[in-house]
């Protein structure tokens, strides 16, 4: 992983330095995890890339939101309890803030779900023909709902 460029951001102050680097340095032990598959691993360290590259507000060139941490850890721990299975979805993170998980399949078959305040996953799918959106809350384990539609694209 490259270095976390805002640590040497004079704004940030060193109480603030200390702490992104604390935070770069956990998420680079956990996405090291000997316990996690590779394909979790990879999609962590992402995960932790993006989080950084898009902390800062406009990080998108325009007025974008900075990447929200309570969605950042939403979706690490969402990643990390996909069943080994499933493959990885494609990660990002929306002008809103909030981080955005995306499985495709087959032509016509995309599901998406935005991680937002409050443990609220909200997604939306397209299975061909059909259709689907709304909101779950996520607590200890992943909505039913949610890995549902996700084995439905990628099936």
């Amino acid at each position: 992983m490259n270095a976390l460029p805002c640590l040497f951001n004079n704004a940030l102050g060193l109480d603030g330095r200390y702490s992104l680097r604390m935070l770069w340095n956990a998420d680079c032990e956990s996405a090291n995890s000997v316990s996690l598959e590779k394909p979790t691993r990879d999609a962590l360290a992402q995960l932790s890339a993006l989080y950084h590259q898009c902390a800062q507000q406009g990080w998108d060139g325009y007025s974008a939101k900075p990447a929200s941490y309570e969605s950042y850890l939403l979706a690490k721990r969402v990643i990390e309890l996909l069943p080994s299975a499933l493959p990885m979805p494609e990660l990002a993170v929306d002008p809103d803030g909030e981080f955005s998980l995306e499985w495709r399949g087959a032509p016509r078959r995309v599901f998406s779900v935005s991680i937002g305040a409050n443990n609220a996953l909200s997604y939306a799918g397209i299975f061909s023909a059909s259709r689907t959106r709304g909101v779950e809350t996520f607590h200890e384990d992943l909505p039913r709902m949610i890995l549902n539609h996700i084995r439905r694209v990628v099936a």
